[in-house]
Order: structure tokens, then C-alpha cells, then sequence
């Protein structure tokens, strides 16, 4: 009896804990995103107005922001200074790669950053700037979907993992 109890406590908790963590990361993909974007536009700032060098550009950009976001582009920047043999495209690959679990991101997300990195350091300032304002209008659309798979689904997954839990114990009992 204890043991059925028990059982159905530990399978309650674990799919409820579940939901909950698939709704923090929905919530966390829109966080990553709209940070991302600020990074964004203040790098083109920096690069327009400022003209400054990428990696101190890319150091800078990140400063306004907290959390995991600002140690990528922080680390994104530190591949940069250390290896000038290495592209931004290059840099940004593998500090993905590093960030992959820590940054709430899906594929899309990523092969816009990628884009976004592939083209740094190669044009004139005016260019520059036109294509980092075409990188923030992608990246201000992928946030508003963010934000709207977010309001759509948190609620759901979380009641998803409460109810799944509650369906697994009452197949059980």
C-alpha cells in the first residue's frame, strides 16, 4: 500500500517537474531571443557609429545583458581575440556548439545567428549596417513567434504534465 503511495508521489512529481521544465525552456527561447537581438542592435551601433573593432564590438554589445546570453557572446568574442585565423563564422559555430544545451534555442534560431556571422567583418560600415538591420528584423520576428508559441503553450505543457501523471497513477492503481 505505502508502496503504491509512494510510487504514485514520485510519478506525480516527475511529469509534473517534466511540464514545468518544457514550459521554462519555451519561456527561456523568448528570453534568448529578445537578449540576442539587443546584442544585435547595439553591435550595430558599435560597428556604425563607434567603429569599432569586431571582437571589442562583440565584447561590448553583451554588457547590458545578464545570464547565459552575455557568457556566449562574451565567449564568442574571446575566440575571436585569441585566434585571428578564425572566422566570425567560424567563432560563432563553436561557441554554439559549447552553448547548444545552455541556450534555449531551436534550428532556425541557430542558422540565423550563423547567417548573421558569416557576413561580420566582410563589408563596408553602410553595408554593414543594412545587413545587421536585416539580421534584427529576422530576429524580431523569431522573438514575436517566440513570444506567441510561448503564451500558447506554457499552460499547456505545464497541465500536460500534471495530467499525464495523474493518467499514468490512475492506470496503475
Amino acid at each position: 500500500m505505502w508502496f503504491k503511495i509512494a510510487g504514485s508521489i514520485f510519478i506525480l512529481f516527475s511529469c509534473t517537474y517534466f511540464g514545468l521544465y518544457l514550459a521554462k525552456q519555451c519561456q527561456n527561447r523568448a528570453r534568448h531571443i529578445r537578449q540576442i537581438l539587443s546584442c544585435i542592435v547595439s553591435l550595430k551601433g558599435y560597428m556604425t557609429y563607434g567603429a569599432v573593432p569586431l571582437s571589442e564590438g562583440i565584447a561590448d554589445c553583451s554588457k547590458g545583458i545578464e545570464g547565459i546570453t552575455a557568457d556566449f557572446f562574451s565567449d564568442f568574442s574571446k575566440r575571436l581575440q585569441e585566434d585571428y585565423t578564425l572566422t566570425p563564422k567560424g567563432a560563432i559555430i563553436q561557441t554554439l556548439s559549447i552553448y547548444e544545451k545552455k541556450l534555449a534555442l531551436n534550428q532556425e534560431d541557430k542558422e540565423v545567428l550563423i547567417l548573421f556571422a558569416s557576413q561580420l567583418g566582410i563589408m563596408d560600415r553602410i553595408e554593414q549596417e543594412k545587413y545587421l538591420t536585416m539580421i534584427e528584423k529576422r530576429l524580431d520576428f523569431l522573438a514575436g513567434e517566440a513570444a506567441r508559441n510561448c503564451d500558447a503553450n506554457c499552460k499547456m505543457y505545464r497541465y500536460l504534465g500534471l495530467c499525464s501523471g495523474l493518467l499514468i497513477i490512475l492506470m496503475l492503481i
